[in-house]
C-alpha cells in the first residue's frame, strides 16, 4: 500500500509539472521494490477480499441503477422496462448438463431482513462472499443434475440486477420478472419454463403462474403465498396505502387457468417460523376451490428457523421437469431431508447441488437438443446492438 501511494505521489508531481528531488525518486523506488515483495500476502488478501465483494451491500440496501449499455456487458442480462422505467435483470445460465428447450429457472428468497426504523438492515455474510464464480458453479451443479439448461434468475436489486431488493412483493417486481422471462425466452428460443422459487422467490413463481401460459412445473418452497395473511398473523398488518402496489398471490388465484402440462407443487415445513405453513395452505385451498390441481409436500428444513427448503424445491422441480409422477417427486424430496441434528444457522442458503444425487432423481435422458451453447460452455453476453440484445428490450405497461 505504501509503495502504491508513493508511486501515485510521484506521478502526481510529474503530472502537474513539479520537479521531484532525484534522491526522493531513488528512495521511493527502493522502498517500493522492497515493499512489493514484503506486501505480496497483504496484496493477495486484498485482491481476494475485493473479489469476494462482487455484489455491493450498499446497492442491495439502497438500490442499484444501470443503463441499457451497461446491461449489455458483464454477466448475461436483459433490459426490460415497466411503466417507462428500465431495469437490467441478470441471469446465470448453464448447459453443463446438456442444453434443453425448457430450462429450469430458479429464483432465490429474500436476502435482507425487514428494515427497522432508523437503521439499515444487515447484509448477510453469504451475499457478501458470493462471486460470479460461485454463482456459475451453482448453476453448473444443478444443470448436471437436471441434464438440461438451468438458470438462476437474479431478482431485482440482487446479484447484479438493477432495482431495489426491498421493493419486493410488489406489482413492479412481478412485472419485471415477467418481462425478463419474455426476453430470455426470445433470446434463447425456449419453448417454456419450469419455475422454482424459495420463499420470496416462490412468491414470484406463483405470480408467474397467474400471468403466463408457458409455465410447466411451478414449485414453491417455503413460499410467501398469502402476504396480507402472513403480516396480520405476525401482528404487522399492511397499511392500506401500500395495498395498491402489493402483489399478493392469493388474490390472483382467479387468474390461473388449469391446463395440460401445468403442475403446481407447494413444499412446506410445518415448523417454519418465517412463513407459517397455514399461509401457504390458504393459497392451496384457494386453488382447489377453483379446481386448479396442486400438490403439497411437507419436509424438514436445513436451517434453525425451519425455512430453508431451497434444495428440496429445486430437486422437486427437476424431477417434475423430467415427467416424474407426483409420488416419485415426493420420494425425491424425502431423500433430500437433512439429518435431524445438527441444524445449521438460519439465513445461509443451501444452494449448490450435493454430489450425491438420490437414485429416484437421476434423469433418464437428456432433454431435447437445441441450438444453445455447447454443454459446459458458459454463454456469452450478446454485444450491445445485436439482434439478440434488441430482443431483450421489453416494455411492459
Amino acid at each position: 500500500m505504501i509503495a502504491k501511494h508513493s508511486a501515485r505521489f510521484l506521478a502526481a508531481r510529474l503530472a502537474f509539472g513539479l520537479r521531484p528531488d532525484r534522491s526522493r525518486i531513488v528512495g521511493a523506488f527502493v522502498i517500493a521494490t522492497v515493499l512489493l515483495g514484503a506486501s505480496t500476502v497483504v496484496t493477495d488478501q486484498g485482491a481476494r477480499a475485493e473479489q469476494s465483494q462482487v455484489f455491493s451491500s450498499e446497492d442491495l440496501i439502497h438500490g442499484k441503477t444501470a443503463t441499457q449499455a451497461q446491461c449489455a456487458s458483464g454477466p448475461l442480462g436483459v433490459w426490460v422496462s415497466v411503466g417507462g422505467r428500465g431495469e437490467c435483470i441478470r441471469y446465470y445460465l448453464s448447459n453443463a448438463g446438456g442444453p434443453s428447450k425448457v430450462p429450469v429457472v430458479y429464483m432465490r428468497g429474500d436476502i435482507l431482513p425487514s428494515p427497522q426504523a432508523g437503521r439499515d438492515p444487515a447484509v448477510p455474510q453469504y451475499y457478501i462472499d458470493e462471486t460470479y464464480e460461485t454463482l456459475q458453479r451453482n448453476v453448473d451443479s444443478w444443470s448436471r443434475v437436471y441434464q438440461g439448461t438451468y438458470i438462476l434468475l437474479a431478482r431485482p436489486g440482487t446479484y447484479g440486477s438493477s432495482g431495489r431488493e426491498l421493493d419486493r412483493r410488489s406489482n413492479r417486481e412481478a412485472q419485471l420478472v415477467d418481462a425478463a422471462l419474455d426476453a430470455i425466452k426470445a433470446r434463447h428460443g425456449y419453448r417454456a419454463f419450469n419455475l422454482v422459487g424459495q420463499s420470496g422467490g416462490g412468491h414470484l413463481v406463483a405470480a408467474m403462474v397467474a400471468r403466463r401460459h408457458d409455465v410447466g412445473c411451478a414449485v414453491m418452497a417455503s413460499a410467501v403465498l398469502a402476504v396480507a395473511k402472513r403480516a396480520e398473523e405476525a401482528g404487522r398488518p399492511i397499511a392500506q396505502k401500500y395495498r395498491a402496489t402489493l402483489y399478493d398471490p392469493i388474490d390472483h388465484v382467479a387468474e390461473i387457468r388449469a391446463r395440460p402440462g401445468l403442475r403446481m407443487i407447494v413444499v412446506s415445513n410445518p415448523d417454519d417460523r418465517t412463513v407459517p405453513i397455514d399461509t401457504q395452505l390458504a393459497y392451496v385451498e384457494a386453488l382447489r376451490k377453483r379446481a386448479i390441481p396442486v400438490a403439497t409436500i411437507e419436509a424438514r428444513s436445513f436451517d434453525d428457523a425451519g425455512h430453508d427448503l431451497a434444495r428440496h424445491g429445486i430437486r422437486a422441480a427437476i424431477a417434475c421437469a423430467k415427467g416424474t409422477p407426483f409420488e416419485g417427486i415426493k420420494q425425491v424430496v424425502m431423500a433430500t431431508q437433512p439429518p435431524v441434528e445438527p441444524a445449521k444457522p438460519a439465513a445461509t442458503p443451501t444452494l449448490v447441488a450435493s454430489p450425491e444425487v438420490p437414485a429416484a432423481e437421476v434423469p433418464a435422458a437428456v432433454v431435447g437438443a437445441s441450438s444453445l451453447a455447447t454443454a459446459g460452455t458458459p454463454p456469452v453476453q450478446p454485444p450491445a446492438g445485436a439482434a439478440s440484445q434488441a430482443q431483450g428490450a421489453v416494455e411492459v405497461r
